[in-house]
């Protein structure tokens, strides 16, 4: 998949489309400035098939929360509040608490600093 950043050029000589004045892009990409000739579009078209945007499926949100439990960190306070109780010491025993709370509290932190999944395919800046 090709974002902003796609690059234009043959063999080994290739450029990033960002670095063009807006004529080397017309020309690298065998368009001008008011659109494509209807018979050139249709032929794209057929060609390389429609321009789309899809939503890319992400990682259910059961596992992400799961997730905050099964890391290093979290096994270690796991087993601290396992022999914590083991040991009738009810200080250490409440780390299972503190996890849930921690897990709680990272995993909305991670969900609004998350993009939305979309795997744009855009198939005019293909390598030329």
């Amino acid at each position: 998949m090709l974002d902003s950043a796609s690059i234009l050029g043959t063999g080994t000589q290739r450029t990033a489309i960002e670095t063009l004045a807006v004529a080397e892009i017309y020309a690298a990409l065998a368009t001008q400035p008011g659109g494509l000739a209807q018979n050139e579009a249709a032929a794209r078209l057929q060609r390389r098939g429609r321009n789309t945007i899809r939503e890319v499926a992400g990682q259910p949100l059961l596992l992400k929360f799961l997730a905050n439990f099964t890391h290093l960190m979290a096994l270690l306070l796991w087993v601290g509040g396992l022999i914590g109780f083991i040991a009738q010491m009810p200080r250490l025993g409440v780390t299972p608490a503190r996890q849930l709370s921690t897990a709680i509290f990272v995993f909305f932190q991670h969900s609004e600093a998350e993009p939305a999944p979309i795997d744009a395919v855009v198939l005019d800046q293909a390598i030329l």
